[in-house]
């Protein structure tokens, strides 16, 4: 979807839903409009294969320069509200005036932390992701990521949506972080959105990391129940579609060395209010047992 030349890219499909103009679009739906990179195939990735060069000479495997998204409602919205998620047929509304300033940290900024009015100015387009098989990379939105031509890559993605999160946990204005925070609330309400409607980012290497925690965020910041809930409720059917949910880690299994930064960042020191972990419990000697005689 959104260009020919990705993979498992279905024509059929793609000339249904976008259908021929002008056309009349009914309540409760969003068109989604992008723009592609050039058609020449002329640069080299880092590893050696083919890729794209974009609007501003960079070399990618993705193929969408940017996305944007216009929704229909059945009523104009309020004043001061989330943009609906751009996925599925529930457009639920969120107020910007129930964000829930009150339970940011207000954390040390590290001496490399990143820009806010640049990393805000990332954050001003729509993070297209509902293309969820190993091609999704292709039309992941090339302006929504910034650095290599990997940055779409899960792990690029994850650590994007950590630098968001850290530079909001800072001690800043909030005059300064708000804008960032509507932004990234956003993507964590259309992350939802496409949850409900069917995406499953499952465990598939390092290609679906990131996709979890903005709802997670989205839920903490725009919940008035008890943090961390999400906006509206998970339904069974929602569960392990998520790779976080499907691949877990445990640390006392898989204890990962963590660089410096990491070390400061997650010093217990720095979150007083936060209660310490419980003791693991000690495990049951397993004993092998021999069969009675007979």
């Amino acid at each position: 979807m959104f260009d020919g030349r990705a993979e498992a890219f279905d024509a059929a499909r793609y000339a249904e839903l976008s259908g021929s103009l002008p056309r009349v679009v009914e309540p409760a739906a969003s068109i989604v409009s992008t723009i592609s990179v050039p058609e020449a195939t002329n640069c080299t990735q880092p590893w050696g294969e083919a890729g794209y060069l974009d609007y501003k000479g960079d070399c990618h495997r993705g193929l969408v320069q940017v996305g944007a998204v216009l929704t229909v409602l059945d009523a104009p919205p309020p004043d001061g509200s989330f943009r609906p998620p751009y996925a599925g047929t529930e457009k639920p509304l969120y107020a910007v005036a129930d964000v829930r300033w009150d339970r940011l940290l207000a954390l040390a900024p590290e001496p490399d932390a990143p820009d806010i009015t640049e990393l805000t100015e990332t954050w001003g387009r729509v993070r297209l992701d509902i293309k969820t098989n190993s091609a999704y990379d292709q039309v992941y939105p090339i302006d929504c990521v910034a650095g290599s031509a990997s940055a779409n890559y899960g792990a690029q993605i994850a650590m994007s949506m950590g630098e968001a999160a850290l530079t909001l946990l800072s001690d800043d204005s909030r005059e300064r972080k708000e804008l960032l925070m509507i932004r990234f609330l956003q993507h964590g309400i259309d992350q939802f959105g496409a949850l409900v409607a069917g995406a499953a980012w499952i465990a598939d290497g390092g290609l679906k990391s990131g996709r979890k925690f903005p709802i997670v965020w989205a839920g903490h910041f725009l919940s008035q129940r008890r943090p961390g809930s999400l906006p509206h409720p998970v339904r069974p059917r929602h569960r392990n579609r998520l790779r976080r949910d499907g691949r877990r880690l445990r640390r006392r299994l898989s204890p990962l060395p963590l660089t410096p930064r990491a070390e400061r960042l997650l010093d217990p020191a720095r979150f007083p209010s936060l209660r310490p972990e419980p003791p693991e419990a000690p495990r049951r000697e397993q004993r092998c047992r021999t069969p009675r005689e007979t």
